[in-house]
């Protein structure tokens, strides 16, 4: 029982710690941009650390160790808690969405931003307004994809068991050459949306869903 208690401590203590990832980055960034030597200078260390710090290291951290593929992770698991460390590296951008937006601007910027991060994206897909990227390293998206307004792409969810424990679930999300992604419409971890389809707006498609000639295929989970 004293492990039991143990184990769940540091696993606690694991969790809380990696969740200053965020603030004690966003701190530094400030603290490295303050000492550069004029304005100008400032302003160009600062932008440069946000934008290319978190997905080097993500990208750092995936070619050493892997990328976080599995079906049913606790907290405890290895491939959980490598998924929540690559997380708290992307949580600025998710609370912060005019960072992305304004990558967008520039037609090719973003996509080629998304592929520093480990993410497969032709430098011709185009991102709607509001568009939502949850897991920057597990999207693949075609040449000339459309991603519409306010849509989701997440390469993970979560869950419980009857135990009462988070389940992690995680996979690429794969959107091929001139799909659509209807506004609003939201694609899980594993899902594949075959060339030229349209995803209605408002859909979502459930884990390891293949979307071909207009409509859901459901298939096993595929590591």
């Amino acid at each position: 029982m004293s492990t039991k208690i143990k184990n769940k401590n540091q696993l606690t203590l694991f969790i809380i710690v990696v969740n200053y990832i965020p603030l004690v980055f966003t701190i530094l960034v400030f603290i490295v941009s303050s000492c550069a030597s004029n304005f100008p200078a400032k302003i160009l260390v600062f932008f440069g650390l946000l934008y290319l710090a978190p997905p080097v290291l993500v990208r750092l951290i995936i070619l050493i160790i892997g990328r976080p593929l599995a079906m049913q992770s606790t907290q405890g698991d290895r491939e959980y808690r490598l998924w929540w460390v690559l997380t708290q590296f992307q949580v600025i951008f998710n609370r912060f969405p005019v960072l992305e937006e304004t990558l967008r601007l520039v037609p090719g910027l973003y996509n080629f931003w998304l592929n520093i991060w480990g993410g497969k994206v032709h430098l011709f897909a185009y991102w709607s307004p509001g568009a939502v990227v949850m897991d920057r390293y597990h999207i693949n998206i075609g040449k000339a994809a459309v991603i519409g307004g306010y849509s989701g792409i997440t390469g993970h969810i979560i869950s419980r068991n009857d135990a009462g424990q988070y389940i992690l679930t995680t996979a690429p999300v794969i959107l091929c050459e001139g799909a659509i992604l209807g506004a609003g419409a939201a694609l899980s971890p594993g899902v594949i949306v075959e060339k030229n389809e349209i995803i209605p707006a408002g859909t979502i498609l459930a884990p390891f869903t293949t979307w071909q000639n207009g409509k859901k295929v459901k298939r096993n989970y595929d590591r």
